[in-house]
């Protein structure tokens, strides 16, 4: 069988390299991710349009002094006249989940119109986090120390603490309830493994195996004690013929002691490929 894997050394190279300076960006952060994809991709040029959005937000901000008017300016200009929208059309389309795309076309999923609104609002001044909300990610800052979240895939919302929890709490499935940790915080190294997760699914319900096999090897070096994408990768491995590095990964995650449906079909793998011819 001949493998038309990606080459995911680069995009590793580059991201290690982000991820160890200080102060990098979200946005620089996304579009290392992106090369994954798309590996001639410019990325100074990439950034140069990032900081061509903020340069212009910049001016529409430099008049006003509250935060919440801040917000809602720094809104009105990415949704409202630059024109980025979420692609509720194409939801699942790959081309929602890689930065360069987004910024070209204006359109994207609520992940990567967030990491935008969060790094143009960076270079403007305005501190924003990335809050990993189940199926929804949103945005969220200080007004007047109270925290307020921003739906940047409908155009920029404003919720509050209880708006924002009854919102994700109409998105959960029905055998899972609210949880706090649903508002918290996550850093950029998880905000880069979700862009991955998505991906995953996108690539992996699309039946494109082998870019799928390729986004799960980033995660595994992105969070590497993450034994249920070493298991992915191996499960994976196996039907792409990759047997020796499938027994590994089997054999890794098996070694965590799990339980389960999935602990059984790995042994039941990590059996079929120590009895293959």
């Amino acid at each position: 069988m001949s493998l038309n894997l990606i080459d995911t050394d680069s995009t590793k190279k580059m991201l290690s390299d982000a991820f160890a300076r200080d102060e990098s960006s979200i946005g620089l952060l996304a579009l290392c991710a992106s090369t994954l994809e798309y590996p001639q991709l410019d990325i100074p040029l990439e950034v140069k349009s990032l900081e061509e959005l903020a340069a212009v937000a910049h001016r529409r901000l430099a008049m006003e002094k509250g935060s919440l008017a801040k917000i809602n300016i720094l809104s009105e200009y990415l949704f409202d006249e630059v024109g980025f929208s979420g692609n509720k059309v194409d939801y699942y389309d790959p081309k929602n989940s890689y930065l360069n795309l987004v910024l070209a076309r204006r359109a994207g999923i609520p992940l990567l119109l967030s990491i935008l609104y969060i790094d143009v609002a960076y270079r403007v001044g305005i501190n924003c986090l990335g809050i990993g909300s189940p199926r929804h990610f949103l945005v969220a800052t200080t007004v007047e120390d109270e925290w307020v979240y921003i739906d940047a895939f409908n155009k920029g919302v404003i919720m509050g603490t209880l708006e924002a929890r009854n919102f994700v709490t109409k998105l959960l499935p029905k055998d899972q309830s609210w949880q706090k940790r649903f508002l918290d915080p996550v850093s950029n190294r998880e905000i880069v493994a979700r862009i991955y997760r998505n991906l995953k699914h996108v690539y992996l319900t699309s039946n494109q195996l082998e870019r799928a096999y390729s986004v799960i090897d980033m995660l595994v070096w992105i969070q590497p004690n993450d034994v249920d994408e070493v298991r992915d990768r191996g499960i994976l491995g196996v039907q792409l013929g990759m047997s020796a590095q499938s027994l590994i990964d089997l054999k890794r995650y098996i070694s965590h002691n799990p339980i389960g449906r999935a602990a059984i079909d790995a042994q039941s793998l990590i059996e079929y490929l120590e009895n293959k011819p």
